[in-house]
């Protein structure tokens, strides 16, 4: 369901929020403290109403009879002009040290380590799908390699790593069709990846066995190792 929160604060804007009934009103207001943090203004404290009434953190949307696309309002608790400062000044109250005799804000402390939490997931999905690209060389080497047909097999696994990978970004959340069966992706994926290890070592066990079960070196070999090469 869709949420739209506006403020007197901000006349031409509108906050909009993907939400479920089952969310309760903290988890609403997390979300806006990401958008008001986009724009340098998570510092300012606020209460959400709708109809008149006062929206409590524990209780959820479906419990205050909030259906998709309702009209909320952001209140401002304190001045307004001070949501009008300059918005340049983004993330300055992230990188300001607090001393001693100040009061840290627990609720600015969890929104970094959030925000934080969040570009670290954004970057492993991108380094996994670079390196899912970079396998496309080794695929290609295994073409000369005696067990040629395992590039089919390896091509196959490749690119449904990367076709199928969801996307994520710290602004957008999960994006794409793909994004909204993550979780049997990565449970596919595992079982791929097991497999594709297992058959690894089983085609280098047999290069192994081979190299072992060969009459090399023979007695003439080992005598002269000058012909070695030659015979080999």
């Amino acid at each position: 369901m869709l949420l739209y929160i506006q403020s007197k604060a901000y006349p031409g804007r509108t906050f909009v929020d993907l939400c479920r009934p089952s969310d309760t009103v903290a988890r609403v207001r997390a979300n806006l403290l990401h958008s008001l943090h986009e724009i340098g203004h998570s510092n300012h404290q606020f209460r959400l109403q709708y109809k008149g009434s006062y929206l409590r953190d524990a209780y959820t949307l479906e419990e205050y009879k909030i259906l998709n696309n309702a009209v909320i309002s952001m209140i401002p608790l304190n001045d307004v002009s001070e949501w009008n400062k300059d918005l340049r000044f983004h993330q300055s109250t992230t990188t300001t040290t607090t001393t001693d005799d100040q009061v840290v804000d627990v609720v600015q402390s969890a929104l970094c380590e959030e925000i934080g939490y969040l570009d670290t997931r954004e970057k492993v999905l991108r380094n996994y799908k670079t390196l899912v690209m970079m396998q496309i060389v080794l695929a290609f080497l295994a073409l000369f390699t005696v067990y040629w047909y395992f590039f089919f097999a390896y091509l196959f696994v490749i690119f449904a790593s990367f076709i199928y990978s969801p996307s994520f970004t710290r602004i957008g959340g999960w994006m794409g069709k793909n994004s909204v069966r993550r979780r049997e992706f990565m449970v596919v994926m595992i079982l791929l990846c097991t497999l594709m290890v297992a058959s690894s070592i089983l085609l280098l066990v047999f290069s192994v066995s081979e190299l072992t079960l060969s009459p090399y070196p023979t007695t003439r070999c080992q005598s002269q190792v000058s012909n070695c090469f030659s015979e080999a």
